[in-house]
C-alpha cells in the first residue's frame, strides 16, 4: 500500500495542498485546508464551513486527516488528505455520503465511519481505503428512518478484548431531547469491517434530568459521546452536556460531563456520574495513554468555559471556544488542569475573540510524548467562531511534563 500511496502523492501534488502556517504564536504544524472568506454577506444557504476534523496514523510513513463541510455542502462529504510528515498534506479522496466521521485503522486497513447526513435520522455508514488510495462506497451498518436515525461526531474507535467500540447517538421522535446514547460494537476478528454483520448496537440510554438535579429535559441534553478503554479493561463513555448547562452561572456549573459504563455482556449502558470536567457544550475526546516511561493516564483537549456568565459577552453558554486546555486524570473522575495549549493570539478584544475565534472539535494522535491535534478553526477570517474556515494541525508537546506526571503517573 505504501508504495502506491507514494506514487499517488506525486500525481496529486498539483492539487490544493496543506502548508505551514507561519504567522501565528500557536504551535501550529500545518494548515491542511482553508476556505476563502465569503464575500458580501455570507449565509448558510450559500456558504460552507469546515467541520468534523479527524486524524490517524495510517502506517509507519503516512498520516490521514479528514473533515466535512456543513451548511451549504450538506448532506455531507468526507474530504480525506494524506501526509508523510504532518506538514505537507494533499487530497486523497472524497467519500459521500459520510458526515461527522472518524478515521481509524484496524488490521492495517484504514476506515472512516460516520452517518449519512445531519438530520439525526441518517444511516450509520462506513468506508474502507483500498491499496491504491481509493475508498469504497459507504456501506450501511444500521439504517435510519423517518422517525429514528443516528447522530455522532468524530470520537474514538477503541478496541478491547476482541471488540471495537464507537459511541454515537440515536435520534428518535419518541426520545425526550431527541438523542439517546448508543455504542456501535464491532467484531475485531472481521477482516472487512464494511460488512454489516460485523457490527451490533447496544441498548440506547435516554437522558434522565434527575442525574443533574433537574426535573425536565432542557433542549438537547447531551451528544457527541466518546468510548474509552479504562485502566481495568472495561469500557466507559463520556458525553458532552448541552441543555443541562445552558443556564449555568458559575465555572463549576458550566464545566461538567456525563460518565457512563458499558456492560459488554448485556450490551447495556449505565449512568455512572456527572463529573467536573473542563468543557461545556463542546465536543472532546478522552483517551487512555501510556508509553514505556509512563503508566496509563487519561488525557483530553477541551474547550472550557473560563468567563462567567458567558452570556454577558453576547454569546450563548456553549459559545466559548477560543481557549483549549490540556487536562489529565488518573480515574476519569478527578481532572487536573495542565494549562492552556491553544488560544486566540490575534489581539482581538474579548467580545470579538469570543465571536470570531473558535479552536474546536479537536481530534488527536499520540506520538513521542506529544499530541498532534486536528483542529476545526474559526481563525483569522472566519465569519463566526462556529463557522470554521480552516483545518489546522497543532503539536502539543511533552504532555506528561505539562501535566507534571512522573513515570508512575503520579504528581510529585
Amino acid at each position: 500500500m505504501v508504495g502506491l500511496v507514494v506514487l499517488m502523492l506525486g500525481a496529486w501534488s498539483a492539487l490544493s495542498e496543506g502548508r505551514r502556517f507561519y504567522d501565528t504564536m500557536l504551535p501550529i504544524v500545518s494548515e491542511v485546508t482553508w476556505l476563502p472568506e465569503p464575500s458580501g454577506h455570507p449565509t448558510h444557504a450559500t456558504d460552507s464551513f469546515v467541520g468534523s476534523p479527524s486524524i490517524v496514523k495510517l502506517n509507519a510513513t503516512h498520516f490521514l486527516a479528514s473533515h466535512d463541510r456543513f451548511f451549504h455542502e450538506e448532506p455531507g462529504t468526507a474530504y480525506i488528505y494524506i501526509s508523510p510528515d504532518l506538514v505537507k498534506w494533499v487530497p486523497l479522496a472524497n467519500v459521500t455520503p459520510m458526515y461527522w466521521a472518524q478515521l481509524f485503522v484496524h488490521q492495517g486497513h484504514a476506515y472512516i465511519q460516520g452517518v449519512s447526513d445531519d438530520t439525526s435520522r441518517g444511516d450509520i455508514v462506513i468506508s474502507r481505503m483500498a491499496p491504491d488510495g481509493t475508498w469504497t462506497k459507504p456501506s450501511v451498518l444500521q439504517a435510519g428512518s423517518s422517525t429514528t436515525g443516528y447522530h455522532c461526531a468524530p470520537t474514538p474507535v477503541v478496541q478491547q478484548d476482541g471488540a471495537l467500540y464507537r459511541a454515537l447517538e440515536q435520534g428518535s421522535d419518541n426520545t425526550p431531547g431527541n438523542l439517546a446514547v448508543v455504542v456501535l460494537v464491532g467484531n475485531a476478528s472481521c477482516s472487512d469491517l464494511t460488512v454489516p454483520s460485523c457490527w451490533q448496537l447496544t441498548t440506547p440510554l435516554v437522558w434522565n434530568p434527575a442525574w443533574i438535579g433537574q426535573s425536565t429535559v432542557s433542549g438537547t441534553p447531551w451528544e457527541e459521546a466518546g468510548a474509552i478503554v479504562t485502566k481495568n479493561g472495561s469500557i466507559a463513555v463520556m458525553v458532552r452536556l448541552d441543555g443541562p448547562v445552558e443556564a449555568c452561572q458559575t465555572l463549576e456549573e458550566c464545566n461538567r460531563a456525563a460518565l457512563l459504563s458499558l456492560d459488554t455482556g448485556s450490551l447495556e449502558l449505565h449512568f455512572a456520574d456527572i463529573v467536573a470536567f473542563p468543557s461545556s457544550c463542546n465536543k472532546f475526546a478522552v483517551k487512555l495513554l501510556s508509553d514505556q516511561g509512563h503508566d496509563g493516564q487519561y488525557f483530553a483537549l477541551t474547550n472550557p468555559v473560563t468567563l462567567v456568565p458567558v452570556t454577558s459577552y453576547g454569546i450563548g453558554t456553549c459559545g466559548q471556544r477560543n481557549v483549549v486546555k490540556l487536562t489529565s486524570s488518573p480515574d476519569l473522575i478527578h481532572w487536573h488542569d495542565c494549562g492552556i495549549v491553544l488560544w486566540d493570539d490575534t489581539g482581538l478584544a474579548v467580545n470579538d475573540s469570543l465571536a470570531y475565534t473558535g479552536l474546536q472539535y479537536i481530534d488527536y494522535i499520540y506520538e513521542d510524548t506529544n499530541l498532534y491535534a486536528a483542529v476545526r478553526a474559526g481563525y483569522r477570517g472566519s465569519v463566526t467562531y462556529h463557522d470554521a474556515n480552516r483545518l489546522l494541525v497543532a503539536n502539543i508537546t511533552d504532555i506528561w511534563a505539562r501535566c507534571n506526571l512522573t513515570a508512575s503517573g503520579r504528581r510529585p
